[in-house]
């Protein structure tokens, strides 16, 4: 397509420009954008850690970001649900990682990655934990197949990274988690 005219080649740029905005806006700008808050966020969570008198403002910081990227940037991410509860287990904040890894798993059910990160949050998690976890059990936000009967966090550790691989997920860490499990019995 040939334009003979200037002033018609100058609006048809204008109107291609128009155009495109939106579309590199929502493809490109947004996800970037919630990618870069997200590893804010991460950073703080890391910085509680080694701040432990301002552990509460770093959090409360961290989930500020979390929202700001559901609300305005992408909502009901999976990944970056399991972003942040994979940073919360690193800092050994079990609930708030737990709460990240169930959220992930309300927006996609057999999600392999957010699978494997509850078997590797079961088989990282301290005993005194799990005990008190034991007593409210998962079963109210996860729903177990009745003759499943788990009752150490090895075998909720078994369970997650044997689900992980079940739903595709071509994962060499799980079954190296799978393989020190079970060689430790």
């Amino acid at each position: 397509m040939r334009f003979k005219n200037p002033i018609t080649l100058f609006f048809s740029m204008i109107a291609a420009v128009l155009l495109l905005s939106p579309l590199l806006y929502h493809l490109v700008y947004k996800p970037r954008r919630a990618g870069t808050l997200i590893e804010r966020g991460i950073v703080e969570i890391r910085r509680a850690a080694a701040d432990p008198k301002r552990k509460e403002i770093y959090f409360a910081g961290a989930e500020s970001l979390f929202r700001d990227v559901e609300n305005d940037y992408v909502g009901n991410s999976a990944d970056f649900c399991n972003a942040y509860g994979d940073a919360y287990l690193r800092v050994s904040e079990y609930d708030l990682s737990l709460q990240k890894f169930i959220r992930s798993l309300s927006i996609k059910r057999d999600n392999p990655a957010t699978l494997f990160h509850l078997g590797r949050f079961f088989a990282g998690m301290p005993e005194d934990y799990f005990n008190r976890f034991n007593r409210a059990p998962l079963n109210r936000w996860i729903v177990f197949p009745r003759s499943l009967s788990l009752k150490t966090r090895q075998d909720y550790a078994l369970f997650f990274y044997g689900k992980s691989l079940m739903a595709g997920g071509d994962n060499a860490e799980a079954v190296k988690g799978m393989r020190e499990l079970l060689s430790s019995r």
